[in-house]
């Protein structure tokens, strides 16, 4: 499993980060030396003041400088999360429940989690599902005058194992130990975050949320419709100094199609505009984002050396084998998430970035149009920032706060709950309607097309936000329905109609 670095994954859920322990990076089986341990396990020290253990067939990795969880990979789909966090007294303090719901929806963001319970006093917990596979995320916490010092650990397995996996679970849980390492005077690893001040800013185009920023920094940007059925939300945010910039959406990305010998024929090369798609091939977001962020940062940073290139296949596995259940025939449905991590000069000087994304295909064989193999396929969850390197606890900081503080208006959100069911609906024909594109021809249909291609891959590609409004809580659920409903057990339900699944659920809000 490889695992994108905490910078990005901040970006990517807005959710809380915890500072962890740590100095450096580690692989068990990276070049670290392992000793034999007795039953078949063994020992490894990847970072200063870290000790692991696991059994034989088992992984360990931390690719996130230090700062971040550590995963444990077994055979089956087994695998074991473990994470020393620290919360300084001067950061935001949030509740363990809502500590433990962040972490783990950042961290494995894959599962559809259930409502957090007490485990004890000074213990929280979570239970999760994904496809095949039972997980359960705890947060062990104690306070400090300093803060709030804790752990948090995932668990995971399929169902029919995870009961005699448990001796293995919890032996790799008690097999990790810490000790802490003084940073060297100068040469902190965790440096003095600055405390920004904020300002509520509120969305001006529909006024669809309020979102703390920080106070003087340049914001932009909003709800946007393209089309009476279409929406994005889109962001950007840069610091009185011009040093930081961080974007969300980007509302100016086509939808694509891919070339055939027929549409070179007749005038449309690969890389031409063809109605309101551009012609090229599929590329999926490691592909694609390297000369998307010259292009993007192009005015604001030369020199780009793209530093990390990573999949995110925890992300993309879940949305895959959920597409192959509801391909029509003749079609084939695909999605890549992945990101960047790059180094280059801004106008200030040096700075790092990262850039995400998820690419979504959708093919037709020719057996469906009596043409060749085409498709259409699109960019979306594209988000991403450069910022001085020293600067990043700062940003991390900022981030987490606003993803916090976000507040939606629940009269606009249930407003466009009607508007998500028509698009569903219109999602359910999208096969039919690319069909007689392709039949007919590309020029006006095409762009049709490519909006109501864009249009599914948003519905069911990405995760979507809904809100329980008994509780204001806020879930993030794969986006495979039209409506969602909150069991009496605290259960994420999706349902294609707007129907309760039984007398006792009630209505969750859907956000765009």
């Amino acid at each position: 499993m490889r695992h994108v670095t905490s910078r990005f994954h901040i970006l990517l859920s807005s959710v809380l980060l915890l500072t962890a322990c740590g100095t450096s990076s580690g692989d068990s089986a990276g070049g670290m030396t392992a000793r034999p341990l007795a039953a078949g396990w063994f020992e490894v020290h990847p970072e200063p003041g870290v000790t692991l253990r696991m059994p034989n067939g088992w992984r360990a990795s931390r690719d996130e400088a230090g700062r971040g969880p550590i995963h444990f990979s077994g055979p089956d789909d087994a695998h074991v999360t473990v994470w020393p966090v620290f919360l300084p007294k001067n950061a935001p303090q949030p509740p363990p429940y809502a500590g433990v719901s962040s972490i783990a929806r950042n961290v494995a963001g894959q599962f559809n989690w259930a409502a957090p319970s007490a485990l004890n006093a000074s213990a929280v917990r979570m239970i999760g599902r994904s496809q095949g596979v039972v997980a359960q995320a705890t947060f062990t916490y104690r306070n400090s005058p300093a803060g709030v010092a804790g752990y948090f650990y995932l668990t995971a397995a399929r169902p029919n194992q995870y009961a005699s996996l448990q001796p293995t679970l919890i032996g790799i849980l008690q097999g990790a130990r810490f000790v802490g390492v003084p940073s060297k005077p100068g040469n902190s690893a965790n440096p003095a975050v600055r405390e920004p001040r904020y300002v509520r800013w509120q969305e001006p185009n529909e006024s669809a949320y309020v979102i703390d920023v920080p106070e003087d920094w340049h914001v932009s940007g909003g709800v946007q419709r393209p089309t009476p059925l279409a929406l994005i939300d889109s962001m950007v945010m840069e610091s009185p100094d011009r040093q930081v910039y961080f974007f969300n959406g980007d509302p100016n990305l086509p939808s694509f199609i891919t070339p055939t010998q027929m549409m070179n024929s007749t005038g449309f090369p690969e890389g031409a505009r063809n109605g309101a798609a551009v012609v090229m091939h599929y590329q999926s977001p490691v592909e694609f984002l390297p000369d998307y962020v010259r292009r993007r940062f192009a005015s604001r940073c030369r020199d780009v050396v793209i530093t990390k290139q990573a999949d995110v296949p925890e992300m993309s596995g879940p949305a895959n084998r959920k597409l192959a259940g509801s391909s029509q025939p003749g079609f084939t449905q695909h999605v890549d998430v992945g990101a960047v991590l790059f180094n280059c000069m801004s106008a200030t000087g040096p700075v790092v970035g990262a850039v995400q994304a998820a690419t979504y295909l959708q093919l037709m064989d020719s057996s469906m149009s009596g043409l060749e193999t085409s498709g259409i396929w699109t960019v979306s969850g594209i988000v991403g920032y450069i910022t001085p390197e020293q600067r990043a606890p700062e940003v991390i900081k900022i981030l987490t706060h606003m993803g916090a503080s976000k507040q939606i208006n629940q009269q606009w959100a249930q407003g466009n709950i009607k508007l998500a069911g028509d698009i569903g609906k219109i999602n359910n024909d999208t096969a039919n309607y690319t069909n007689s594109i392709l039949v007919s021809g590309y020029a006006k249909q095409q762009a049709s097309g490519d909006e109501l291609s864009r249009q599914r891959s948003n519905a069911m590609l990405d995760q979507v936000d809904v809100v329980d409004p008994a509780t204001n809580t806020q879930y993030k659920v794969e986006s495979s329905s039209n409506y969602y409903w909150m069991s009496p057990q605290g259960t994420v339900v999706g349902t294609q109609i707007a129907a309760q699944p039984d007398s006792d659920f009630r209505e969750m809000v859907q956000l765009p």
